[in-house]
């Protein structure tokens, strides 16, 4: 539940920020380059911070979201690809041992 507010904040957050990187970029006042720049860079800086909040919080709570760099099917996978090269080690093994 708390991902899923925070989440609706941030995309509430992004949007303000673009919207006011928009307006800004289209009004006339004395150090627009500035401020337009800050804004600017924002719409790239927020998102990252947002993705890397959202993976803090994934990896503290143990659960699953998008920003989880393993998930549990890829865990399933890498576990299933570590059982067959043991096993190919093992047949490998046994046929250097009859020969």
């Amino acid at each position: 539940m708390i991902k899923r507010i925070f989440a609706i904040i941030g995309l509430v957050l992004i949007f303000v920020w673009v919207l006011a990187t928009v307006v800004v970029a289209f009004l006339p006042f004395p150090g627009k380059s500035l401020i337009f720049g800050i804004l600017a860079a924002g719409c790239v800086i927020l998102p990252i911070m947002l993705w890397i909040i959202l993976w803090i919080i994934s990896t503290v709570t143990g659960k699953d979201n998008i920003a989880t760099f393993r998930s549990k099917e890829m865990n399933e996978t890498m576990n299933q690809a570590e059982i067959i090269k043991h096993n190919m080690k093992e047949a490998n093994k046994e046929q250097s041992a009859e020969e």
